[in-house]
């Protein structure tokens, strides 16, 4: 009976031991976020033709990537910063209104597959009109967002909370959209300040969703300090993944998605939070997930085939 107690004594102890350990291990690693985003990708849906295998690209390996994050990642959100849509002068793989919107049906489901949580809207959203994007893209599970546009019920930004983390995550949309499409857009200096004045909660870390290009992008980040990170999807000169403007870090996208970029947030034990950037290659020879590789025709036009010795590929689609 002696025994039996001491043994039930040495293993509660045991027991309140490993529950501290556990307790402190916990408060000592900051609290951790992905955002994973991509940006500028005018409905891509294979990998870039003219580019090194060592580029890649291309939907189905997108989703693999992201399910593996999705898979090893606590927390985690997936952002597009906007311009998804085909067709316009910046896409390359553009061919005519009809095709250009069939593959923009595709990569809309695609990114509802995939699990994307935010989408920002830029001015190829609006191509094909208002409609077509709110009766198709308007009615997957991806959320809208854009504090300066009335389109399609965009909210003007989003809260997220995590596990000790809670973002703030708001949108613009470019100006260039009442030019070009006759849609009502406020000014960003007016919508921004409107819109940060509304988020009475606190938060630890402000994001803005912004495709009105890296010039407009880099001011806002001069005139509005508390955003630490803008997600800069539209025009740009510049190659580089991001730029610090001040403490706000202006973020861009791969162009057609050829990679994934990834800001990783920590929050240490001193409430301040840090932000790190990270790119995954998508490269020929990386894993496809196979329900995306099936979902996606296996071409869109001829250039997508892949050639066998001694045929010529025509594409069917």
């Amino acid at each position: 009976m002696r025994i039996k107690k001491l043994m039930t004594k040495e293993f509660s102890k045991a027991l309140i031991l490993t529950s501290l350990f556990s307790l402190f291990s916990f408060l000592a690693y900051p609290e951790k976020l992905t955002i994973v985003y991509t940006g500028n990708s005018y409905s891509a849906l294979y990998p870039c033709r003219v580019c090194p295998a060592s580029v890649g690209g291309g939907l189905s390996r997108r989703a693999q990537v992201i399910k593996d994050l999705k898979d090893s990642e606590q927390n985690l959100i997936v952002i597009d910063g906007g311009n998804f849509t085909a067709g316009g002068i910046y896409d390359r793989e553009s061919m005519n209104p009809a095709s250009d919107k069939k593959r923009s049906l595709l990569y809309y489901k695609a990114m509802d597959k995939i699990g994307y949580d935010l989408v920002g809207l830029g001015e190829n959203e609006f191509v094909f009109g208002e409609k077509f994007l709110k009766s198709n893209a308007g009615k997957l599970k991806f959320k809208f967002i854009s504090a300066n546009i009335d389109a399609v019920k965009a909210s003007p930004y989003q809260i997220r909370k995590f596990n000790g983390l809670t973002l703030a995550i708001v949108g613009l949309s470019p100006e260039s959209i009442y030019k070009r499409f006759g849609l009502k857009v406020r000014g960003y200096q007016e919508a921004l300040e409107e819109t940060l004045g509304k988020i009475k909660e606190k938060v630890d870390l402000i994001i803005l969703v912004s495709p009105i290009g890296d010039l407009a992008n880099k001011e806002l980040a001069k005139k509005f300090p508390q955003i630490k990170a803008i997600i800069s999807s539209g025009p740009t000169l510049d190659d580089a993944a991001y730029t610090k403007i001040g403490d706000t870090y202006v973020f861009r996208p791969a162009y057609q998605a050829k990679e994934l970029r990834l800001i990783e947030v920590s929050k240490n034990s001193d409430k301040t939070v840090n932000l790190e950037h990270r790119a995954v290659k998508l490269p020929l020879d990386l894993k496809e997930n196979v329900q995306m590789k099936d979902f996606l025709p296996s071409c869109f036009k001829d250039e997508d085939c892949r050639s066998r010795k001694g045929l010529i590929s025509k594409c069917q689609h």
